[in-house]
């Protein structure tokens, strides 16, 4: 673009007597100023390899980069295009592959489409071909649907109930007394693109005083096998239903403002604990990253959970949505959660819950604005005595 940093990077690409087109996008919320910042980065004919991606993306302020490229012999037949993943740091993880997929198909629907691509319509289902370059390499491919609305779908893998970290661990690396945690529900791993550890917080409060020990989380997630620990709480301050925080120290990300695979496990870790009376078909919110570092990046993810089949081996799909800059309607994720390997038996009475549900739902009644008008008057009290001093 027209801006210093776009100069920057125009910059940069044309040290290899080559120009590229750059667009940047936030994904999960309408402001461009909020949400998961991704470069997208047009590569029209596969003129960039790896090393001269890896100089662009060392330039870019976003903390995601994609380069799309065309598909290459046979893999043009099974493959839209190549989506090669990086970030200033060089190498990415899996669970970055969602918002950079949305964003890069949303460049091509509404921004530009390099003659070099197949034409992309609205009601159209592509296949991705998704390859991390640097660090330590990896490739996958991602299942795309553009919906009739604008709304693009990515299909994620089913989500698995694994097994549970000792609050004890938990709390220390948090530097968070335990009596802040919701002890009826367990801290849990759920796998999902990646393992995530899921930790039910009583109060956002809580979560956004948090001045956690990043060393001990990315020690107690390498112990498990997690990319983050994923908080979240049952009192939202923008009309969701959670509000959420994602700590990612192990994978070269201290916070993440929106997390797909983090979001989807954490449906399924709702339902199959009865935490929310979620039934099938039903649509809550998870907001996150208001507590984002220094600055807030607010995001919205809207997940919903779809049970299909009347069996006791009924196969169940979890759909997380958000808003993008740049997209007309909605984004959404599409993927399977809970396998019947970790189901617990869910054909139960209507209005039936546990008793911990109803105990939840009175405990974060309260009305609008209650935590800011508690903030407010501790500060009043803050000044009062210091003025006495």
């Amino acid at each position: 673009g027209a801006s210093s940093h776009g100069q920057e990077l125009q910059t940069a690409a044309a040290k290899f007597g080559l120009s590229c087109t750059i667009r940047s996008m936030c994904a999960f919320t309408s402001s461009g100023k909020s949400g998961n910042q991704v470069a997208v980065v047009i590569d029209g004919n596969n003129e960039f390899d790896s090393k001269r991606m890896g100089r662009i993306a060392e330039r870019c302020v976003e903390s995601m980069v994609a380069f799309i490229q065309p598909a290459q012999g046979n893999n043009r037949l099974r493959y839209y295009c190549t989506l090669n993943l990086l970030s200033p740091n060089g190498g990415c993880s899996r669970s970055m592959t969602q918002s950079m997929a949305i964003a890069a198909i949303s460049v091509l629907l509404e921004i530009h489409r390099p003659a070099s691509l197949p034409p992309l319509t609205e009601g159209q289902t592509i296949l991705l071909k998704v390859v991390s370059p640097a660090g330590q390499p990896w490739q996958d491919e991602v299942s795309v649907r553009v919906e009739t609305d604008g709304s693009i779908w990515v299909k994620v893998p089913a989500a698995r109930i694994l097994g549970t970290v000792p609050v004890e661990d938990v709390c220390e690396a948090l530097n968070l007394n335990q009596l802040a945690l919701q002890t009826e529900f367990p801290v849990q791993v759920v796998q999902c693109v990646a393992r995530h550890i899921i930790i039910p917080v009583r109060s956002r409060r809580s979560m956004s005083g948090l001045d956690p020990y990043m060393d001990l989380i990315s020690s107690v997630c390498t112990q498990y096998q997690a990319d983050s620990f994923h908080l979240f709480s049952l009192d939202p301050m923008a009309g969701g239903a959670v509000h959420t925080r994602n700590l990612a120290p192990r994978v070269m990300l201290e916070e993440e403002a929106a997390s797909a695979s983090a979001n989807a496990a954490l449906a399924a870790y709702v339902h199959y604990h009865r935490v929310l009376p979620v039934e099938s078909q039903e649509v809550f919110g998870c907001e996150q990253g208001f507590a984002f570092s220094m600055k807030a990046r607010p995001s919205r993810v809207m997940v919903l959970l779809s049970l299909q089949g009347d069996d006791a081996k009924k196969q169940e799909s979890v759909t997380v949505t958000g808003q993008m800059q740049g997209v007309a309607a909605q984004n959404e994720w599409l993927g399977q959660a809970v396998g019947s390997e970790a189901t617990r038996d869910r054909l139960m009475a209507t209005g039936d819950r546990y008793a911990s549900n109803h105990y939840d739902e009175s405990r974060f009644n309260l009305p609008e604005g209650y935590y800011e008008k508690v903030q407010q008057k501790e500060l009043e009290e803050r000044i009062k005595m210091g003025e006495a001093k």
